[in-house]
């Protein structure tokens, strides 16, 4: 989880909590956020876990991951049940699965924002790399 002031309303997700008609996890994110467009980051996916990836930033510039950018209507508390969900909130041990950072993303339209987003932090050993960057295309 990051100590940094609130100050980013926006939202980067790669994963599960992407919108997809009948996703089973975008009614969390839906009454606390609205979307703005289709987005990426500079990065490499893994498929971490049979549900979810995890996203390690950096590497070649040439990676993108894929993703949407929401906009928090309350940051501080969309962002206080987020990190719960991604098991990174106070009441979690560290090392914790993921991290949330505040990173530069790229709209769809071509506009670089800052927004949230969470990394996986742990050991990449086995897991397998998403190579197309979008989690919902799969390798």
């Amino acid at each position: 989880m990051s100590n940094d002031r609130i100050t980013t309303p926006y939202l980067f997700v790669y994963g599960s909590l992407r919108s997809l008609p009948g996703d089973r996890l975008h009614p969390l994110l839906k009454p606390l956020a609205q979307l703005v467009e289709p987005a990426h980051c500079y990065g490499r996916l893994y498929q971490v876990h049979a549900d979810y990836p995890g996203l390690v930033l950096g590497g070649d510039p040439q990676q993108r991951v894929v993703g949407e950018v929401y906009r928090l209507q309350a940051p501080a508390l969309a962002l206080a049940q987020l990190d719960d969900y991604e098991g990174c909130s106070p009441r979690y041990r560290e090392p914790t699965e993921f991290k949330r950072v505040r990173e530069s993303v790229t709209l769809q339209s071509g506009q670089n924002i800052s927004a949230w987003l969470y990394i996986y932090q742990w050991q990449i050993n086995n897991q397998t790399q998403i190579a197309s960057g979008d989690y919902l295309q799969g390798e």
